[in-house]
């Protein structure tokens, strides 16, 4: 489909796996995002847009938003705690992150979309408060460039790279800002099982050190470690009609 690859929990624009897509299949453009506490949105980059694969790396990336998959949950596609599991949803550092939400859905647009799986402090469906995201490449988990099971390293984001990460503290909270794979990181993703399919269990633990995304974020890198297990409401077929999933 394209040469290099993104991860991205903050990844990418086009129909899946190449294989004949419909451009006309793109929803409204993203929420801008907010760092204020009960905001909504999803909060990747500054500027509220997702980086192609040209623009990865940038934090003020954006795309044209005709070419976006939705980025607004159906109530399906997002859990409070009372049906999500705070056991294996969970962040473990910071201490001051009390997962209340979690969802797995598709962003990007259906030429390349992305899986994205969330946690938050807040509510469904607009989230607010504490908001991690992961954008996953979803060509990557169909073709082995990602290991499932197994240990992916967690790493600055560029196009031949699959996972994207940004987390949000609100201004409420001190420290507060955006942090993610826009700048030199590390750390693992070690996955237990990613799947196209509806109803597919979205399950891994992660460790990593990100970096700050903005020039107000302070201090310059934060860490993070716990888990999610998720499952993701519609198929990639069912919102890529073309696309050809296993």
């Amino acid at each position: 489909m394209r040469a290099p690859l993104l991860v991205a929990l903050t990844v990418a624009v086009e129909c899946v796996l190449a294989l004949g897509c419909q451009e006309e299949s793109a929803l409204p453009p993203p929420v801008p995002p907010s760092t204020e506490d009960g905001g909504g949105g999803n909060p990747f980059f500054p500027g509220g847009g997702r980086p192609s694969r040209s623009d990865a790396g940038t934090t003020d990336a954006s795309v044209d938003g005709g070419d976006l998959l939705s980025p607004v949950f159906d109530f399906d596609e997002c859990l409070d705690d009372a049906d999500l599991s705070t056991v294996r949803n969970a962040v473990f550092m910071p201490t001051d992150f009390p997962v209340t939400m979690g969802f797995a859905h598709w962003v990007g647009s259906c030429g390349d979309p992305a899986l994205e799986i969330g946690l938050s402090t807040g509510r469904c469906p607009g989230g607010g408060g504490h908001f991690l995201t992961f954008q996953i490449d979803a060509d990557a988990i169909l073709d082995g460039t990602l290991f499932i099971p197994g240990s992916n390293q967690v790493v600055r984001e560029r196009p031949d790279r699959p996972i994207v990460v940004r987390y949000v503290r609100p201004t409420t909270l001190v420290p507060f800002g955006i942090w993610g794979t826009c700048d030199e990181v590390f750390g693992e993703l070690i996955v237990e099982s990613l799947g196209l399919l509806r109803g597919a269990p979205q399950r891994a633990e992660f460790s990593m050190t990100l970096a700050a995304c903005t020039g107000d974020t302070s201090p310059t890198s934060i860490s993070l470690t716990g888990s999610f297990d998720i499952e993701v409401a519609r198929g990639l077929d069912d919102v890529c009609p073309d696309a050809v999933v296993r």
